[in-house]
């Protein structure tokens, strides 16, 4: 009898922990809908709000979550176009290698390719990954973050974009990009993110 109870306690309080931390990823993706809202509107509170579900999912930090998060606006200029490779659930830019690594977590080629001022000199071209969903993104993005400099360990947007940078993953001056990854963060955390 006793050893039922302890059983049923301990699964009481399981569930209830459970939905606590349920609970608390409910409010902070509800906080980051409203904020995006607030300034982008509906279709661009959506869409981060289910890149934020695929990265969470993947049991990344916040902080880790945060600058993934700040990256992807400062690439798409919050999904202004700015980034094409966005209309291939492609978020981050990633560019298609057709690693077996890559092809792993379901990327496949695009018809996109980069831009010509960053095309390669040798005449090869190179092309966006494209995603069948945003979870598939969120794969390769981490496996890509978890490679050389590791900018999935950074703490800050200048350490991320340092190390982004080291990785060969923007062309951008670093000082650029840092501001940017810079400027999104603390918008962030101004909504509670």
């Amino acid at each position: 009898m006793k050893k039922n109870l302890i059983v049923g306690l301990f699964f009481v309080t399981l569930l209830l922990y459970s939905k606590r931390l349920f609970d608390g990823f409910d409010k902070k993706k509800k906080m980051l809908f409203e904020v995006i809202l607030k300034k982008y509107g509906a279709a661009k509170a959506n869409t981060l709000t289910s890149i934020y579900t695929a990265l969470k999912a993947l049991n990344l930090p916040a902080t880790t979550i945060r600058l993934a998060l700040s990256q992807v606006m400062h690439e798409t200029g919050v999904f202004s176009g700015k980034q094409r490779a966005s209309t291939a659930n492609n978020f981050s830019g990633i560019t298609y290698s057709g690693s077996a690594a890559q092809i792993a977590t379901g990327a496949h080629k695009s018809n996109i390719p980069l831009p010509a001022a960053e095309q390669p000199k040798t005449g090869a071209k190179i092309y966006y990954a494209h995603y069948n969903n945003i979870l598939d993104w969120s794969k390769d993005y981490v496996r890509i973050l978890s490679k050389g400099s590791k900018p999935i360990q950074a703490a800050s947007p200048a350490d991320f974009a340092s190390r982004l940078k080291k990785n060969g993953y923007y062309t951008d001056l670093e000082s650029v990009y840092a501001k940017g990854l810079q400027f999104f963060n603390n918008f962030l955390i101004k909504g509670g993110i």
